[in-house]
């Protein structure tokens, strides 16, 4: 089917439903944009709706909740380091917490650029619980330099007794037809001499080929939630390296799992989506294949 017939099919049921259902529909279209793609999609949506003003009305929110949900990892205003975007860092819808600067920066959602930024002040975040979350960031730096070649991990205290990592790695591709990333949340809840931590981790790859009739357009989408109680937490060192350590084994184990599926998944899912033989139940002797004529030697009938 063309692009065009397919636009214009869109547009024949888009006018049986409501506006409010259109922007359901618009909002869930671009929230599922694979890692780099984003705007593609915006452009697809809009060539699609012939509605610039109904795009405007939903982008202000839409586009703030998926630079957020997909922890973007952008460049500081120094250009020295980099920072994440991200609802636990979020001070205002445009304002985001760089540690590594100690100041808040602000972030145009729409151009996904960042711009100046202020000094980090008290109110920002929780100060008595500075020293565990200095301590935790500093072992899960440590952590994702080690195990993420496009990494970058960032640590927020939320509140007084709530802190949260966050873990962000991607790749783009596109002239070679794939985009990617890996994003993780532990919120790590502090009481009583202990911790623990809960969050998930999800991984969104989107696998495709370029042209008219996109034969190939493959999407993972999967994700990890996982809890572990009972941290020490006797002080911010101890604590820092069990979540670290407890981070590691539960994303190593998260990506052990994938390993095991897409291992059994090319040995027995794919195969048996595939015909064992062809129609006509004979094996093919490819080294003949350029003598071969459709009505007479694929034929077994022919041959018996």
């Amino acid at each position: 089917v063309s692009t065009q017939s397919t636009g214009k099919l869109f547009i024949e049921r888009m006018a049986t439903v409501t506006t409010d259902q259109i922007k359901k529909i618009v909002n869930n279209f671009l929230l599922s944009a694979p890692p780099g793609e984003f705007f593609d999609v915006v452009t697809d949506c809009r060539n699609l709706l012939k509605n610039d003003a109904l795009l405007n009305e939903i982008a202000v929110d839409t586009f703030r909740e998926y630079n957020t949900q997909q922890l973007l990892v952008v460049d500081a205003p120094s250009r020295d380091h980099k920072l994440l975007i991200c609802k636990p860092g979020e001070v205002s819808p445009n304002e985001y917490i760089d540690h590594h600067s100690q100041q808040v920066v602000s972030f145009d959602h729409f151009k996904q650029e960042v711009g100046p930024g202020r000094p980090l002040a008290p109110g920002d975040q929780d100060s008595d619980a500075e020293p565990w979350r200095s301590a935790i960031e500093s072992k899960v730096l440590e952590y994702v330099k080690n195990h993420y070649d496009r990494g970058y991990g960032a640590v927020y205290s939320t509140s007084k007794s709530t802190i949260s990592v966050c873990i962000s790695s991607h790749i783009y591709n596109s002239s070679n037809f794939y985009n990617g990333r890996w994003r993780s949340i532990w919120n790590i809840k502090i009481q009583g001499g202990k911790a623990d931590l809960e969050g998930n981790v999800k991984v969104q790859v989107h696998y495709y080929e370029d042209g008219k009739d996109q034969s190939c357009n493959v999407q993972l989408n999967t994700s990890l939630s996982r809890k572990k109680e009972g941290l020490p937490a006797k002080d911010p060192s101890t604590l820092g390296d069990a979540v670290a350590k407890t981070i590691d084994d539960l994303e190593a184990e998260f990506q052990n799992n994938l390993d095991i599926s897409y291992d059994k998944m090319n040995s027995t899912t794919f195969k048996a989506l595939r015909r064992a033989l062809p129609v006509f139940a004979t094996k093919i002797k490819w080294e003949k294949i350029t003598q071969y004529t459709l009505g007479g030697d694929l034929d077994t009938k022919n041959k018996k």
